[in-house]
């Protein structure tokens, strides 16, 4: 079977029986979602050795046998940037990917660099030049052309040889199961879960709002969550961000004071404008301390941000001697955050302070931070060595 467009039942049964007979097999999907909330699911494309094929989940009435495949711990799922297309699977079926590869991720555990594309890392593994014509394509119109066939397929053809690729470089370095604790978050339900429509305000910016204007700012962000999933439409198309902040700042108690806000176009507010001004009423209703993030940052102090920078420095260095992309190990707030916490002698809880971040990387840069390692530069390179005063640490390490 090769090269199969997939739109019956049965068809589905058969590509997925010969799928099991394999260890792993490659996986990719096709969405569109400009113009809704929702994501709308267009293809699924699959490959193992002797095996490529599309699956028109517009024509088959169940994709049933391909989601026993992604919940499968004994079948590895194979991807590139993966996160997008197992939430578009997730949205259609509930289905929560096991046992997870993606080569994205895996390549920047290699030296490949952050964030790598599918065609920059198929030209450096392989040598092909992959044509890209179709990236702005509609797939969920009907009838697929060869076009858009050929082109979905090698998104999969080469992920098979890409892993194999990876594994032996993971393996090469020392680094097998990184890989895998780096996808476990793929293999959590959370990271699918669209956020309780209450706590989307989190995610905007919240400086210099007051306890009462961060309450307007939770009830608005929150009318404009349910509404935007509701109508199936997307957020910036109920309400932009900007507006919403500048609601929450001058707290309108009436259509004529939101006619005021000159982000709000007049549309906006003769189809929504009473609903808005009953949201502020009830943020007003409950005003809330302050927009707390999920992990405690610390406010960098001026001299403290120097430090932070010459942290970056090291790290930079010390990823180009490791083979490993920077922003694996840690990124530049992260940095900021361990420089303050441990100017106020309280350490932040930070990735780059557990496990093999920190073999790698981060209790070089604790020593640092302590007086222990001082920083070198020897031949336009930068390098960690044992301070004067901390004779115990012996080796340099980039």
């Amino acid at each position: 079977m090769s090269n199969v467009v997939i739109e019956h039942s049965d068809e589905l049964e058969e590509l997925c029986q010969k799928l099991r007979s394999f260890d792993s097999f490659a996986l990719d999907t096709e969405f569109v979602r400009e113009r809704t909330f929702y994501i709308q699911l267009g293809i699924v494309q699959v490959a193992a050795p002797g095996v490529e094929a599309v699956i028109d989940p517009r024509a088959l009435s169940t994709l049933e046998p391909l989601f026993e495949l992604i919940v499968d711990e004994s079948l590895e799922k194979i991807v590139h940037a993966g996160e997008q297309d197992f939430a578009a699977l997730y949205e259609k079926g509930g289905v929560v990917p096991k046992n997870v590869f993606d080569s994205q991720i895996a390549a920047a555990l290699v030296g490949y660099g952050d964030q790598i594309s599918y065609a920059k890392l198929v030209s450096k593994v392989t040598g092909v030049q992959l044509d890209k014509l179709e990236t702005l394509t509609d797939w969920t119109a009907r009838p697929l052309t060869k076009a858009q066939i050929e082109y979905s397929l090698e998104d999969v053809r080469y992920l098979s040889d890409i892993r194999k690729h990876l594994g032996e470089r993971l393996d090469a370095l020392g680094r097998g199961g990184w890989d895998k604790e780096e996808c476990y978050r793929l293999e959590k339900e959370k990271t699918y879960l669209t956020p309780d429509p209450l706590d989307y305000y989190r995610r905007l910016k919240t400086s210099g709002l007051s306890r009462a204007s961060l309450g307007v700012l939770r009830q608005v962000a929150a009318w404009r969550e349910q509404t935007a999933r509701t109508r199936n439409l997307p957020r910036g198309w109920v309400i932009r961000d900007q507006s919403i902040v500048e609601i929450a700042r001058r707290r309108p108690s009436s259509i004529q004071n939101l006619k005021q806000i000159r982000s709000l176009k007049p549309h906006q507010i003769g189809k929504d404008g009473e609903s808005i001004v009953q949201a502020v009423k009830n943020g007003l209703k409950n005003p809330i301390a302050e927009a707390a993030p999920e992990k405690v940052r610390f406010k960098v102090p001026p001299h403290v941000d120097s430090v932070a920078r010459l942290l970056e420095a090291w790290l930079y260095a010390r990823s180009l001697d490791a083979e490993i992309a920077p922003s694996m190990l840690a990124t530049r707030d992260d940095l900021k955050t361990l420089a303050a916490g441990h100017h106020r002698g309280v350490l932040p809880e930070l990735p780059l302070l557990e496990g093999w971040r920190r073999d790698l990387a981060g209790q070089d840069l604790l020593d640092i931070l302590d007086g222990k390692r001082a920083l070198k530069v020897d031949g336009g390179k930068i390098s960690a060595i044992a301070s004067s005063s901390d004779s115990t640490a012996e080796n340099p390490r980039a």
